[in-house]
């Protein structure tokens, strides 16, 4: 993960292999995902695995985008107000900086990403997708998940032991 001072090299996108055709040729944008409002990037890749499972769900198979950070992208990064608000996110992440970032009213990219690792991209050009960005997701690990609340702790918890 990175801090706000950090800036990471790469980020990640989860959906399935069926939109991969359209995003190969038409890139990720705005302007595809209207009922996203933006493109949903993280610094997470295992959460990035997450939600292309989830999105799985629906048919096809969960593919992981790696997007490098250059100028373009970052011109398009917002912060993620919607995860802010998701109400798993007061029992997974630290609720005073959530709360300070919501009465803020301008969420920047890098505090959304440090505070629960997610940004949209929301720029005029496409983020431009090439095959060897792509991982497929070959091995489920998240279907017994089925609420990001509850990925989250586990993910929270796997960290920990890490440390």
């Amino acid at each position: 993960m990175v801090s706000v001072t950090e800036s990471p090299e790469f980020l990640y996108h989860g959906t399935v292999s069926d939109n991969l055709p359209s995003i190969y040729g038409f890139g990720l944008s705005a302007d595809w995902s209207m009922h996203l409002k933006g493109v949903y990037l993280t610094d997470d890749p295992l959460l990035a695995e997450y939600f292309a499972e989830r999105t799985a769900e629906g048919g096809g198979d969960p593919v992981v985008i790696k997007v490098p950070i250059t100028p373009q992208l970052r011109s398009g990064l917002r912060g993620d107000r919607k995860m802010l608000m998701d109400p798993t996110v007061m029992q997974t992440h630290d609720p005073d900086v959530v709360m300070e970032l919501l009465r803020s009213g301008t969420t920047s990219w890098r505090k959304t990403l440090e505070a629960v690792h997610s940004v949209i991209y929301r720029g005029s050009d496409p983020i431009r997708v090439t095959p060897d960005m792509v991982t497929r997701i070959r091995e489920r690990r998240f279907a017994r998940f089925p609420e990001v609340g509850r990925f989250r702790r586990v993910r929270v918890k796997s960290y920990q032991r890490q440390r």
